[in-house]
């Protein structure tokens, strides 16, 4: 597992001799091990005119699990393109949506909107102030 999101090298409690044997049992692993390389290297180049070739590859391989991985790709082909040409997230503001649903967790069935209202803006007045 460590080896899909972290190539060889940089990868701890792993060596390539026991990398080696796994793939010895199960030759089918070098495969799905060099699709993951190549999709590592098409997000990290930014190249999307190779996704669908890729795409393409990775159907070849008759895998249910990667077979879900690229129809889930192919439903949202748009934005997957989007995700790997712009460096933009949505990270920021969903953790303000989780620091509100926070909030307003712990006043359930106590208050109102202005009240909520009014204790985000007493949380984000306390943060800045520590």
């Amino acid at each position: 597992m460590k080896l899909l999101y972290n190539p060889i090298e940089k990868s701890s409690g792993i060596t390539e001799e026991q990398l080696s044997k796994v793939i010895e049992l199960n030759p089918k692993l070098l495969t799905v091990y060099g699709l993951v390389n190549d999709f590592r290297a098409l997000v990290a180049a930014k190249n999307v005119d190779e996704l669908e070739s890729w795409m393409a590859a990775a159907q070849t391989i008759e895998s249910p699990d990667i077979e879900s991985y690229v129809n889930g790709l192919t439903r949202d082909l748009d934005a997957v393109k989007n995700a790997i040409i712009y460096n933009y997230n949505n990270g920021p503001a969903e953790g303000n949506i989780n620091k509100i649903k926070r909030i307003k967790h712990t006043m359930y069935g106590r208050a109102n909107f202005s009240t909520l209202r009014t204790k985000v803006l007493m949380f984000e007045m306390w943060k800045n102030i520590s």
